[in-house]
């Protein structure tokens, strides 16, 4: 039953018609200053139809339809007319004559008053820029609580409301979203954002203003939590990840450490939302060029799980891991830590991670499961063009996962390390020399080296050189023209063995005075007082110096199981040699490995062996004197003549004036040794 106040004496004037209605929570009506009073719930729901209508006007049917869809159209309007009825006593007892509700055979209507809601003043206060202290009420409730009094009741009544509600929500929406991008230093960007968020969980502009705030306040924890419950919510609810724009904020909160520089909001382009797009990053991260390091960096981000369960969810992470381990062990790259780079996952923008990382290569992808299996996409690219040197898939089952079986990191490292080559030698051709980086100089050097053409060979030679004008402090360069001297001589390319041989000791003096407790340095100083000085003492003493340092320096292990070799320890050189190619299954240059695994076994009387491992040096490269010589004795004491006497013509081919009696001179295998195996060189055919 309606219960309409008692009326005062004097009546509102008309022109002083104010209506305020709160929609949020309690369900109230305020005319100028007075409250009305509907108990009658139908009369309610007719109040408020009017009240958020455009114009706030509706025709008799389209509310009879809305509140009683499921009762025939007469006894509807009949129950219209009541509640109608019962609206107009109440207002006629505040209003007078001048009441607000007007009824006509065909629509009912509020008229000549100004209608204030209270989610309109919520609104216009954002607009201004206010704070929302006084808006709490209707800010905590607005999501769940809008005309809730007026429910339960028909699905379309209910429908209609969940439209009202969604529509004054959009709107909102929007006006703090232009709040937050106005650039309004004034604003309570904080409350604005912590409301946006309340309305949608998955809005970025909220999360990225509120990690922004909380990072500069220097609550980095808060930022982030932000950042990982966006992250939960699209993924949960959309099966999305966040933008790039997030993403890199995120990004550069994590690498930022205070007192180094401040996240900051560079230039950025519009979505296809039409929103802004800024380019977060650390400013001590962007401020310094790459640089002229002698090595290149690489970085390896954790791959991306795509649409795994939580218990596979690891597996990105231990790759990662893997992949890191093994390049860590290599002396011409420089790694990046795991925990570096695992900030990085899932970034899309690979620009902006290798200039926050200042990185040269980059390794990416993602994974997903299919069965039992996994599969994985890796991508190799270099910064400097942002061009993909490489992109493979990968294919293994779990179970081989879980037991270190996969193949994946041994596959990828083998194509990374022959993607860097290729890369960098390409920029030596088409570049002037002046514009190179030392990296490019350095890696690019090693590759002709180690091609061992005499084109090759002496350009390598001019790259070093000019490396150790440009960076006279890195250790690097001395250490590796060293080898270049000992490799010339090996190959019979030298005219002057000895004075190669000085030169390739003062050199590798040279990049142990820079750098005594570098490894690599020690390696090569071993390698050439063992092959040209013939100190095997001396060169066990490097070695051994080298694998202190590092114990996973490949190239120490696979020198010093040669040095066994030469001494006729067969059992050792086997043993050490297996260790080196085991530590390093990638590196571009296995010819090397192979070529002195060869060696070893032959020389522990494993010729079958000896000579599988020189077939495959040889496949790689058929340049090197070494290898045809290891493969020519090991055929011959195999019993395999023809095939011995194929290789010797072979090796007189590349080195025209090798003899036995030269080999003798110069070989750093020990008396008996030498003169073993070189007796079964001339059995071969090698002239004495």
């Amino acid at each position: 039953m309606l219960q309409a106040p008692t009326p005062s004496k004097q009546k509102i004037s008309a022109k002083v018609m104010d209506v305020r209605v709160s929609t949020v929570g309690s369900f109230a009506i305020e005319i100028g200053g007075k409250a009305v009073v509907i108990n009658h719930e139908a009369s309610r729901k007719v109040i408020a139809m009017l009240i958020l209508s455009s114009n706030h006007t509706c025709s008799r049917d389209s509310i009879a339809a809305t509140i009683w869809p499921d009762t025939a159209r007469a006894k509807s309007l009949a129950s219209l007319r009541q509640a109608a009825l019962q609206i107009k006593k109440v207002f006629q007892a505040i209003c007078g004559e001048h009441s607000p509700f007007k009824a006509d055979v065909q629509s009912l209507a509020l008229v000549g008053c100004d209608i204030k809601l209270d989610i309109d003043e919520l609104i216009g206060a954002i607009e201004i820029g206010a704070g929302l202290d006084q808006y709490q009420r209707i800010a905590n409730n607005l999501s769940g609580n809008f005309l809730q009094e007026l429910l339960p009741t028909s699905d379309l009544f209910s429908e209609w409301i969940a439209s009202r509600q969604a529509s004054y929500l959009e709107v909102l929406k929007r006006t703090l979203r232009a709040s937050l991008e106005s650039g309004n230093q004034q604003i309570p960007k904080l409350q604005y954002a912590e409301f946006l968020s309340k309305l949608d969980s998955g809005d970025e502009l909220a999360c990225r203003t509120k990690m922004e705030l909380y990072n500069r306040d220097g609550e980095k924890g808060k930022a982030l939590r932000c950042y990982s419950e966006l992250w939960k919510y699209l993924e949960e609810e959309y099966d999305v990840e966040p933008s790039n724009a997030t993403r890199e904020l995120a990004v550069a909160i994590k690498v930022y450490e205070p007192g180094l520089g401040n996240v900051v909001i560079r230039e950025g382009t519009a979505d296809s939302d039409g929103w802004s797009n800024p380019k977060y990053v650390a400013d001590d991260l962007v401020t310094e060029s790459l640089g002229s390091d002698v090595v290149p960096r690489i970085a390896v981000v954790p791959f991306v799980g795509r649409g795994v369960s939580e218990e596979h969810g690891f597996i990105g992470e231990v790759l990662a891991d893997d992949i890191v381990n093994v390049l860590s062990r290599c002396q011409t790259i420089s790694v990046i830590s795991r925990q570096s780079a695992s900030v990085f996952s899932g970034l899309t923008d690979k620009k902006k991670t290798v200039d926050m990382l200042r990185v040269q290569y980059l390794i990416t992808g993602s994974y997903r499961m299919h069965s039992d299996n996994i599969v994985l996409d890796i991508e190799f690219s270099c910064a400097e063009s942002n061009a993909v040197v490489w992109t493979e898939k990968f294919t293994g089952t779990f179970d081989e996962f879980l037991k270190g079986e996969h193949g994946f990191v041994e596959d990828a490292l083998k194509a990374m390390g022959i993607g860097v080559m290729g890369t960098e030698l390409k920029k030596i051709s088409s570049q002037r020399l002046a514009k190179l980086n030392d990296y490019t100089l350095l890696t690019s050097a090693i590759a002709l080296m180690h091609r061992l053409t005499k084109d090759s060979f002496r350009k390598s030679k001019m790259l070093f050189e000019s490396l150790i004008i440009r960076s006279p402090g890195a250790s690097l360069p001395y250490a590796y023209l060293s080898m270049w001297y000992v490799l010339r001589v090996n190959q019979g390319w030298s005219d002057n063995p000895e004075q190669d041989g000085e030169r390739a000791f003062n050199l590798s003096s040279n990049a142990l005075d820079i750098d005594p407790f570098m490894s690599l340095a020690h390696t090569l100083h071993g390698i050439v007082n063992t092959n040209l000085k013939k100190d095997l003492e001396l060169g066990e003493i490097c070695y051994t110096t080298a694998l202190h340092y590092n114990p996973n320096d490949s190239l120490g292990w696979l020198l010093r199981g040669t040095l066994y070799a030469f001494q006729g320890k067969g059992e050792q050189a086997i043993a050490e040699t297996r260790k080196a190619m085991s530590i390093s299954p990638f590196d571009p240059h296995r010819y090397f490995y192979l070529s002195l695994a060869g060696t070893a076994a032959m020389c522990g009387n494993n010729y079958e062996e000896a000579i599988s491992l020189s077939q495959r040096s040889l496949m790689l490269n058929s340049e090197h004197a070494s290898t045809l010589r290891t493969l020519s004795i090991s055929l011959w004491r195999a019993g395999k003549h023809l095939e011995s006497r194929e290789r010797a013509s072979a090796l007189l081919r590349l080195q025209p004036g090798f003899t036995v009696s030269g080999w003798l001179r110069n070989t750093p295998f020990v008396a008996d040794l030498a003169a073993d195996l070189g007796s079964t060189l001339r059995e071969a055919g090698i002239p004495d």
